[in-house]
């Protein structure tokens, strides 16, 4: 399947995807590309421009009392590390699009937000989904996660 065709149709399932219901249900979101995905924002860049009166306002929803905020409704999921969303789920030291998608999803939705994010090198976006759902069947969470995974479309997965 070609690409772009496969990421559109998963963008389209991402936002069109049920309704919120508060009944102990987790909305999973899967970020899966190349090296793109893995995140290249310095953290100590994000920092000046949150601290600068010039740009501070694009941070302040991001940041409370001069710190990043941990969200605990919104949570992540990245090679080793998981946790509450907050910078530096991207390479050592750097964020990429989870802290604002994951601040956006979480706003929108009233149960808690799982974000499974994944970044292998020189892969289909495809195929590097299919291995991040793979790898992240052992997730250590704050909250119960019944393993109950729906598609209203055809993916080439197989579990």
């Amino acid at each position: 399947m070609n690409t772009r065709i496969f990421s559109l149709i998963l963008v389209a399932f991402l936002l069109l995807g049920g309704s919120a219901q508060a009944d102990g249900r987790v909305k999973v979101f899967i970020l899966a590309g190349q090296s793109n995905m893995e995140g290249k924002a310095q953290t100590k860049l994000l920092n000046y421009q949150a601290s600068d009166p010039k740009t501070a306002n694009l941070f302040a929803h991001l940041r409370k009392d001069g710190e990043w905020i941990t969200r605990e409704d919104v949570f992540i999921k990245y090679l080793g590390r998981h946790g509450g969303l907050t910078v530096g789920y991207g390479s050592p030291n750097r964020t990429g699009v989870e802290l604002e998608l994951g601040t956006i999803l979480g706003d929108a939705f009233d149960e808690p937000v799982l974000l499974i994010k994944t970044a292998f090198y020189s892969l289909a976006p495809s195929l590097s989904l299919v291995l991040s759902l793979s790898l992240s069947l052992s997730l250590s969470l704050p909250f119960p996660l019944p393993l109950s995974l729906s598609f209203s479309f055809p993916l080439p997965l197989h579990f």
